[in-house]
């Protein structure tokens, strides 16, 4: 059930202490609760210099000068639970800075359309995108992102609630581990 799955991905994120391993499986089951096809954790550049060996900086589809450049991709992972980091992949540096900025979930069934003058959206030729908040003693330290490129509105059958009572989890995990 859709319960005790909550229950053992809780318990498993709760036991972690390797970060970049936590944040590994964090992504997978973001992308499980969610049906994303991709995802993404995304932590601020002094956060990760703290956590040791970042993964890469983030590929940004905006001007690298922007003031988001401050942050790093930790983890970018598929849907198959493969790692995708070696794609160089792009993600909307418009949506992170929002869902950073306004320390809120954001959902977002078709970005193109809803982004018309973002052009790390229309550039990525993004649809469906889910990014929210990672807090460390109330301070975003970065953000998880998902998306699906493929449909628009490829999360309207998922429980936000769900989703968000993930991201409080992680984001405990997170400090924990640190």
């Amino acid at each position: 059930s859709k319960l005790e799955r909550i229950f053992t991905v809780n318990a498993m994120i709760a036991e972690e202490r390797n970060i970049l391993h936590l944040f590994q499986l964090i992504l997978d089951n973001a992308i499980l609760f969610s049906g994303a096809r991709r995802g993404f954790v995304v932590i601020r550049s002094d956060v990760a210099s703290e956590i040791g060996e970042p993964s890469s900086e983030v590929r940004l589809a905006e001007d690298r000068a922007s003031e988001f450049a401050g942050h790093r991709i930790m983890a970018a992972r598929n849907m198959n639970n493969e790692n995708i980091m070696q794609q160089f992949p792009q993600i909307s540096s418009t949506i992170l800075k929002q869902s950073i900025g306004q320390e809120q979930m954001i959902y977002i069934q078709n970005a193109v359309e809803a982004f018309t003058e973002a052009q790390s959206v229309q550039n990525s030729k993004l649809l469906s995108v889910i990014s929210f908040p990672l807090l460390e003693r109330k301070q975003v330290i970065g953000a998880v992102y998902l998306d699906d490129p493929t449909q628009v509105d490829a999360f309207r059958a998922i429980d936000k609630n769900l989703i968000h009572a993930f991201a409080r989890q992680a984001s405990i995990a997170i400090a924990n581990s640190r």
